[in-house]
């Protein structure tokens, strides 16, 4: 069954002109929004922003994610790693090169202490490959992650922007299974690309899909959940939405696709 999830931060009050991002002071009572929306998921954000203060990076944080996760009934799905769009592993000194890659096994490992299944790592912009070198660099760099990632049953999903073939092919630079997408369903339709048939393209590939709710725009919402049921794709699907639209009309919206996913659980990516 598929967890329907929204990115931490878009259920709080917008901070430092961000959408998204840990709610410093107010992540607790977003589980609880997420509860009362009729979400049961959300994707925890690990950014730069106040590093080592950020809950997951200590086991007392881990324990308060833990309880209030029991106590809202709200599961922490996936760990978002924000932290490398600014710490990127690429085209760095060997020397800072070493210090991301153990912070990112760092966070695969505490991920886990907290029930997620899942790293999405962001390599767009400043931290996104742009050579066959860098490639190369990044399969070296996430060698060790990935296979702590396999060890403890996880994923980790590459947010690129990528199309399905290109993707692939970093995929195959990379070459392991723990390897996977995170693909933005709406924003690919955008740029006119045949979202279904990327996702039919990437199958088992699949990490996480991201859902925007735009009934005017130019996503074919039920030729992507009829793909979503052809791969039988059971990751999350997380909802974004733009700033200062009703969350519970974008729920929703959303919600009456998946009877063509026969799914029944709904989830929120914090």
């Amino acid at each position: 069954m598929n967890l329907l999830g929204i990115r931490q931060g878009r259920l709080s009050a917008a901070s430092a002109g961000r959408l998204q991002g840990l709610p410093w002071g107010a992540w607790e009572q977003e589980l609880d929004k997420a509860r009362a929306l009729g979400l049961d998921a959300v994707e925890w954000v690990f950014g730069a922003d106040r590093a080592a203060e950020n809950p997951i990076r200590s086991s007392e944080g881990r324990m308060r994610m833990r309880q209030c996760s029991t106590q809202s009934r709200v599961r922490v799905a996936s760990v978002y790693a924000d932290y490398f769009l600014t710490n990127p592993l690429m085209r760095v000194a060997s020397a800072e090169q070493a210090k991301q890659v153990q912070v990112l096994m760092e966070l695969i490992a505490q991920a886990r202490a907290v029930g997620a299944v899942m790293v999405v790592l962001p390599l767009v912009k400043q931290a996104a490959p742009q050579t066959q070198q860098d490639q190369a660099d990044l399969a070296a760099c996430l060698r060790e992650p990935l296979a702590l990632a396999r060890s403890l049953e996880m994923n980790l999903a590459l947010e690129t922007g990528l199309s399905a073939p290109d993707s692939f092919s970093l995929l195959s630079v990379i070459n392991h299974e723990s390897a996977r997408v995170s693909y933005d369903a709406a924003a690919e339709a955008t740029k006119g690309c045949d979202a279904a048939s990327d996702i039919r393209q990437l199958g088992k590939h699949l990490g996480v899909i991201r859902i925007e709710h735009s009934p005017e725009g130019a996503a074919d919402f039920t030729g992507i959940f009829e793909a979503l049921a052809d791969t039988s794709y059971a990751g999350p699907l997380m909802l974004q939405f733009a700033d200062g639209k009703d969350v519970a009309a974008s729920i929703a919206f959303v919600r009456q696709y998946l009877p063509l996913k026969q799914a029944s659980r709904i989830g929120v990516a914090a």
